[in-house]
């Protein structure tokens, strides 16, 4: 199976709970081994210590549309300003 690296180009994140967690909306480019890329948005939870735990969002997939709809409108107004 081929590997791919994550690149961050762009993050917006929301406080989720009173443990210092962050839910991320990210722009990313995935470059895979053979010089191939793709472009896309990813959802992923960071932790207290701003690590990111993917596993986090993807147990809580009832919360995704409103958390990226705030998202979207805290995006929005970041790049308008």
């Amino acid at each position: 199976m081929a590997r791919c690296r994550a690149e961050v180009v762009r993050e917006t994140c929301l406080p989720v709970g009173r443990e210092g967690w962050k839910y991320c909306l990210q722009w990313c480019r995935w470059h895979h081994e053979d010089d191939y890329y793709e472009e896309g948005y990813r959802d992923i939870y960071r932790d207290d210590k701003g690590r990111l735990r993917p596993h986090r969002a993807q147990a809580r997939a009832n919360q995704i549309a409103a958390r990226i709809k705030r998202l979207w409108g805290r995006a929005a107004a970041s790049q308008a300003g």
